[in-house]
């Protein structure tokens, strides 16, 4: 008998199996799942693969019988898991017969002794977190057009010369940031749990990337003045770049080690910015090429509209590339039997809900934890804020053209890789810690300086920029890598989503302040000094956080 639970071997192949039930063979488990999460085998030797859609592998010894000794493909109910299989064999294998498929039998032309397990391929695997990082390539191409582009457009362009409504639009576009926060903290949390749940951490990081690359496309062809339209498709494109992002940083700890998550999630970071900040100078160098003066037959805010199309094309054709090497791996619950009555989705919500509130209740045991929580709320919330206005900012209270403020954007971006990197060496002296207590420095002496920013002077906005692109990739990249090696890996999408929950909750406050004091007092200026207190509230607190407790914490906390 093999047993789901356990680690066995079947004709000479070490298996693996995860799921549910027992069985006689490898074969009886498969067709018998309720859901093709469910069960997961790998094998070394004698061994057929059964691929079902994107999101499962199964690669089992498998019963034998009418095959003259040859290992037989499973057969799948497909009705059953809601995906077409299809037999994909590794190199060693080759059909005994011409048409390869379920129920085909295979035999081993060579025992590869390099054939390794799948969930030996993606912890420290270099092509694996290649494809990973190159996920942050893809996306930053339109959140930095988002800023560097889009809210200066939106200043500019969409929004009417004397405002809309009797809202300037530096505060229109800091109220609606804090509302889609607000949409994303009520979301954030059932996608990662029900990411967790099924393991389809890869299906949804597709999904989301997909439909806020087509947003994207869709952007740039709202016309001038059409304020709402052109609020609700920018939000809702940026809901599913931050949706996707749930799912790409669940990826995380299972590609890495303790010794090396620092340093791997840097790399995101720093890809990331090198992506985003090369397509920002294509893009640039399309927009100083139009207008007055220009050879390309565009208008200024022509060309805008053509780079904002692109990101969404960027965007999903390097997300296609990242995927293709990032496979799904992962164990999935069964569905609970209370939940099994109900429709998909609406089980999923109730356990997405379920679990995050019980994450949550489980949060206060853990005080370090906790804290640490508390204090990113804050300093992220900071983080967040001047990173969301700052195009908005340049261009109406500091006076700047867009082709200036895409060329600060620019510099951000490129000095950000290194800064990217350098804090991650940083963490690898001082800890995570102590380096992102060093960024929040940084942040703000930024705040402080940003309020006394001349008007209609582009080099003092770029000497910012640099000191910006500098501590940006510290707080970021060094936040997430901490919280991962503080939080259980068997539910990483869960406490991931709950991770995006908190900081979209955060990312609310900083721009609705901005928005409040910006509107109360007619100007910018005094509202970017108000996130001053985000980093000295956030500082204080992550300071008190006793780092080696909290991870002590983890073991504890499945018991819990």
């Amino acid at each position: 008998m093999v047993t789901t639970s356990e680690t066995a071997t079947v004709d000479g192949g070490e298996v693996v199996t995860v799921g549910s039930g027992t069985s006689s063979d490898i074969r009886s488990v498969v067709s018998t799942s309720a859901t093709a999460a469910e069960v997961v085998v790998l094998a070394r030797t004698g061994a057929a693969v059964v691929e079902v859609g994107v999101d499962v592998v199964v690669v089992g010894a498998v019963t034998t019988s009418g095959c003259s000794g040859a290992p037989q493909a499973t057969s799948v109910n497909t009705r059953t898991i809601g995906a077409v299989a299809h037999v994909r064999m590794p190199r060693q294998y080759r059909p005994e017969t011409s048409n390869a498929g379920p129920g085909r039998c295979y035999r081993p032309i060579v025992p590869d002794p390099g054939f390794r397990p799948l969930t030996e391929l993606v912890r420290n695997d270099r092509k694996t977190i290649f494809g990973w990082a190159m996920y942050d390539w893809a996306n930053s191409a339109f959140i930095t057009t988002l800023g560097a582009v889009v809210a200066p457009f939106f200043s500019s362009v969409i929004v009417p010369e004397g405002g809309w409504n009797g809202w300037s639009a530096e505060t229109i576009w800091a109220a609606v940031v804090s509302i889609g926060s607000t949409v994303l903290f009520l979301s954030m949390p059932i996608l990662g749990a029900i990411a967790d749940f099924n393991s389809a951490k890869r299906r949804f990081l597709r999904n989301c990337a997909v439909a806020g690359g087509v947003l994207a496309l869709v952007l740039p062809f709202v016309p001038d003045g059409a304020v709402p339209l052109f609020l609700v498709i920018a939000v809702t494109a940026h809901i599913g770049f931050v949706a996707s992002n749930v799912f790409y940083d669940a990826f995380l700890p299972g590609l890495t080690t303790e010794d090396t998550i620092d340093r791997v999630s840097s790399k995101g970071y720093a890809f990331g910015y090198v992506g985003g900040g090369l397509y920002l100078a294509l893009g640039l160098a399309l927009i100083l090429s139009s207008g007055d003066g220009g050879f390309t037959g565009l208008s200024t805010s022509g060309a805008a509209r053509v780079v904002i199309f692109g990101s969404g094309l960027w965007w999903m054709g390097f997300a296609a590339y990242a995927l293709r090497r990032l496979p799904e791996v992962g164990e999935a619950s069964p569905l609970p039997s209370r939940y099994r009555g109900m429709r998909p989705w609406r089980a999923y919500a109730a356990i997405g809900f379920g679990r995050t509130i019980g994450t949550a209740r489980k949060l206060v045991g853990y005080p370090q934890l906790l804290l640490f929580v508390m204090a990113f709320l804050f300093y992220n919330d900071g983080t967040q804020t001047v990173i969301n206005i700052s195009g908005s900012y340049a261009s109406e209270t500091l006076d700047l053209e867009l082709a200036q403020i895409s060329t600060a954007f620019l510099i951000v971006q490129f000095v950000a890789f290194g800064g990217a990197l350098f804090f991650g060496m940083l963490a690898d002296r001082i800890g995570a810690k102590g380096a992102i207590l060093w960024s929040l420095v940084g942040w703000s002496i930024i705040v402080v300086a940003a309020y006394f920013l001349p008007a209609g002077q582009a080099v003092p906005f770029y000497i910012i920029g640099v000191v910006v692109g500098w501590v940006l990739g510290g707080v970021q990249a060094l936040s997430r890598s901490l919280y991962a090696t503080m939080i259980p890996e068997q539910a990483a999408a869960e406490f991931f989503g709950f991770y995006s929950v908190f900081s979209k909750f955060s990312a609310i406050w900083g721009p609705l302040v901005f928005s409040i004091v910006s509107h109360r007092t007619g100007s910018g200026r005094p509202a970017v000094l108000s996130i001053l207190a985000f980093f000295a509230i956030g500082g204080f607190l992550l300071a008190r956080v006793d780092v080696d407790k909290a991870r002590a914490s983890t073991e504890g906390w499945a018991a819990g």
